[in-house]
């Protein structure tokens, strides 16, 4: 079966009867690529069944599609630095209600808190 065919006896007739819009055939695929990589399947996975050889394809036709897994640049390390800080030995001064100095999780820059009280005092 030659494209051809396929596209002028199946896919035209199917997309007729479905009450469609013509689209090329082709429009599966990629439909079926953004299906995947929105909904968080593995990279590689997707790669491997488009028969793509190297990632790069996959990054340069869909990388808007693959999720981004922070919110912001940068903020998934500043949250995993203030949670390993945190545990810090150094970072207990906060037990004993002293100042001390942590990343803002919204920023690069290091900043300064103090501990609030129950109520919400410094």
């Amino acid at each position: 079966m030659n494209p051809d065919h396929f596209r002028n006896v199946v896919w035209k007739p199917a997309l007729k009867r479905a009450e469609l819009e013509y689209r090329p055939p082709i429009q599966t695929r990629k439909t079926f690529a953004t299906m995947m990589l929105s909904e968080g399947e593995d990279i590689r996975w997707v790669q491997n069944m488009l028969g793509h050889s190297s990632l790069q394809m996959i990054y340069t036709r869909y990388y808007a599609w693959i999720p981004k897994k922070t919110r912001k640049d940068g903020s998934a390390f500043m949250e995993a630095w203030n949670r390993k800080l945190r545990g810090h030995p150094a970072a207990q001064l906060e037990k004993l209600g002293e100042e001390k100095y942590l990343f803002d999780e919204n920023s690069t820059k290091m900043t300064h808190h103090k501990k609030r009280t129950h109520n919400g005092d410094l």
